[in-house]
């Protein structure tokens, strides 16, 4: 799919220098970050009831880094071991008469001297605790070190989600109940409070993608074992009443691509044709293969719950252990897909689908990678892949329209993290992505790609998470320069959000923006394949 930000007859250099050029795309605002998510059309019948869950011996677990706030253990008294004692008879002590012979000349000096140096070496040793203090509390002034990372001793996933729609920035996040929020702004300020989405608990972090001038949905996990496939819309400024059941029992969070079915007929818009097909890929809670469903404009409505149908099984054939990474290019005419997880080994697979050719075979790429993998479209004839290795480095991978990619095409970035990348098409002429990710001692770090040419290293951000970090380029307003900003849940459960007008005349990301604090109580649970 086109970066939802180029401009019409914009064209794409690829890593050979040749051009690409870049069909119209008139109507979208989403921002082109990997793996976002959409709006529900409104013929869509809500639903009344969702089935009883149902067990699943090998359901995924949820994990919870973090610490237990507090321990509901009755407070037991300490036990001390108190020796026996014995006392020694009471002895006269003789007491001798003070010595009355006159001292040594100068040793009153000598003491006095002695006293006020220890008084000059206690006030210079309260003097730099001050200084220290002070120094501490600048340096740490984006985020508390009250206590540890909850990605410490693992690689968190993304547990943010946002998507550009209605000219707002719409931020979601699970709250400490496990119910979906969301809050909106215009990148410099917030024009709503945090909003709970009717519902919940759900058990699994959101993902959400506008796919059209006035729809968005967001995508979650029901509760209990069977975790059936939710997704809500939002069309033209209103939310839908109720949760779509998708008919799914889902072992990851659900990842999403749309194909634009505007790419080779513009005039699909003015017709009244659904401008895009949006994709929704889960790894299947039985089989621990991906599946797919998709959004089918010609009929209104989700092709499986629409047909009464199951959902697309037909990629097959490899067992994944992380959630899906998705690209789309092409629309509902000329379908192309790629396909990226990691296997039971860690290893990175690739399948790519051909409307003329249908799936090919998976490709190996090698590897060892934990966590889940994220993919970033440039253009129609180019896709990067990021990951995070066991050895906790992050590594790069750039596949190219009939060139393909390898295991040999695979570079290390380096680097120790304990979280998954999220990166971001920031430039075109030249190619410039933007990656960011939580390195080891709890702080954001980044890094630029500039052509084929990635900054000399990570750039410490100075703000300490607790989460992944989100990284989003986008249009607020038709015409308007592009937004960047990052997102990530603080020290104390809040979103902490920065954003500037995008630029590409320096590499360094260190002090742009105003960090803030945007509130909220967030959990820093999720979902993982397991």
């Amino acid at each position: 799919m086109t970066p939802r930000w180029l401009k019409s007859g914009d064209s794409v250099p690829d890593q050979q220098g040749s051009e690409v050029h870049e069909p119209d795309m008139q109507w979208s605002r989403a921002p082109d970050a990997p793996n976002q998510h959409a709006a529900l059309y409104s013929t869509l019948e809500p639903i009344t009831s969702v089935e009883a869950p149902r067990a699943y011996e090998d359901a995924p677990e949820v994990h919870n880094p973090a610490p237990l706030p507090y321990s509901n253990l009755e407070p037991v008294a300490p036990e001390y071991d108190t020796p026996n004692k014995q006392f020694a008879p009471q002895l006269p002590v003789e007491i001798e008469p003070p010595d009355r012979s006159r001292g040594t000349a100068g040793t009153g000096r000598i003491r006095k001297k002695w006293l006020w140096i220890g008084v000059a070496i206690v006030a210079a040793v309260v003097i730099i605790a001050v200084v220290v203090g002070c120094v501490v509390g600048l340096v740490v002034k984006h985020g508390s070190k009250k206590h540890a990372s909850s990605c410490r001793d693992t690689v968190c996933p993304q547990i943010l989600a946002a998507a550009a729609q209605d000219s707002s920035l719409f931020v979601f996040a699970r709250d400490q109940s496990n119910r979906i929020q969301y809050r909106a702004g215009t990148g410099s300020s917030w024009t709503t409070e945090w909003t709970s989405l009717p519902g919940g608990p759900f058990s699994s972090q959101p993902t959400a993608m506008s796919w059209a001038p006035s729809w968005m949905n967001v995508f979650t996990l029901g509760s209990g074992s069977s975790r059936n496939v939710l997704t809500l819309g939002y069309q033209d400024g209103e939310w839908n009443s109720t949760w779509v059941d998708m008919l799914e029992h889902s072992a990851s969070s659900v990842s999403l691509c749309v194909l634009d079915n505007t790419l080779n007929d513009p005039s699909n818009a003015s017709a009244g044709v659904m401008p895009g097909q949006l994709e929704q890929w889960v790894v299947d809670a039985s089989s621990r293969q991906v599946v797919h469903d998709w959004w089918r404009g010609d009929v209104g409505n989700f092709a499986a719950p629409g047909a009464g149908t199951a959902w697309d099984a037909s990629m097959g054939g490899v067992a994944s252990s992380s959630a899906p990474a998705l690209v789309c290019r092409g629309d509902s005419a000329e379908t192309v897909h790629n396909l990226l997880i990691y296997d039971t080994d860690g290893a990175l697979n690739h399948r790519e689908y051909l409307l003329d050719g249908g799936w090919q075979d998976w490709e190996n790429w090698g590897g060892s990678f934990v966590a889940d993998p994220v993919v970033v479209m440039v253009g129609f004839e180019r896709f990067d892949f990021f990951g995070i290795g066991e050895d906790k480095a992050m590594h790069h991978l750039t596949w190219i329209n009939g060139t393909g990619a390898s295991s040999s095409s695979m570079e290390s970035l380096n680097g120790t993290f304990q979280s998954v990348p999220s990166a971001a098409l920031t430039g075109l002429d030249p190619v410039r992505i933007d990656v960011v990710a939580l390195g080891t001692d709890d702080s954001i770090k980044h890094r630029v790609l500039v052509g084929s040419s990635w900054t000399d290293d990570w750039e410490d951000l100075d703000v300490r998470g607790n989460s992944a970090p989100l990284v989003f380029n986008y249009e607020i307003v038709g015409g308007s320069p592009n937004i960047t900003g990052i997102a990530v849940i603080g020290s104390d459960n809040e979103l902490r959000f920065t954003s500037w007008e995008t630029t590409t005349s320096v590499t360094s990301w260190a002090g742009l923006g105003n960090w803030t604090d945007a509130g909220g109580s967030l959990t820093t649970e999720y979902l993982e394949v397991s």
